[in-house]
């Protein structure tokens, strides 16, 4: 699935995509956090490249952020679209986050 980056900006350059991976997408977010918004945006495409259907569902892993927890909207839409939702871990914490940019 091509990449959606999330940039701390008000506006989308294209420039800052330029040499992604083909496919991929740049959305912007005034705080660099992924919102409700966003999260529902990947999520329709994550339904739409993984192809899933009730009849061949699909499982998608999250952590436990709010955005995936308390998002009423993404809970009304993965049954009807063959996706089973299992959050399991914490919240990835920045620091957690930089150690892991530091072990690739």
């Amino acid at each position: 699935m091509p990449p959606m980056m999330v940039f701390s900006r008000k506006r989308m350059d294209q420039q800052l995509i330029l040499n992604a991976a083909p496919g991929a997408s740049g959305v912007c977010s005034g705080s660099c956090w992924m919102t409700k918004e966003l999260f529902l945006e990947w999520f329709e495409n994550f339904i739409e490249f993984s192809r899933a259907t009730v009849e061949r569902p699909v499982l998608l892993l999250l952590d436990k952020h709010n955005i995936h927890t308390q998002n009423i909207d993404l809970m009304n839409e993965p049954g009807y679209h063959g996706v089973i939702i299992l959050c399991f871990l914490p919240p990835i914490q920045p620091t957690v986050f930089r150690s892991l940019m530091l072990l690739t």
